[in-house]
């Protein structure tokens, strides 16, 4: 049987952890990390990082729906011919 130890960080009440890639209130320590690369951010300097990244970021729009018309002619029907 193995046992392994992880690290996880909790930001304080209203701050962020962040190590300026990831951003999150628990953060789970990978392999090769170490807690002295994160610090805490006031949630609202995380909104306002989010504010300014959602301006940068485009915007997915709905494509807009289309119009369906009525094909004139039937499936497997030309005119002239006839299909038995």
């Amino acid at each position: 049987m193995q046992t392994k130890t992880y690290v996880m960080l909790t930001a304080d009440e209203g701050m962020i952890l962040t190590n300026g890639e990831v951003y999150g209130k628990v953060i789970a320590l990978g392999n090769g990390d170490e807690p002295e690369n994160y610090r805490e951010i006031s949630q609202a300097d995380y909104d306002a990082f989010l504010a300014e990244q959602a301006k940068l970021s485009p915007i997915m729009e709905e494509e807009p729906e289309t119009e369906e018309t009525e094909e004139s002619e039937e499936i497997g029907e030309t005119e002239g011919e006839t299909w038995n």
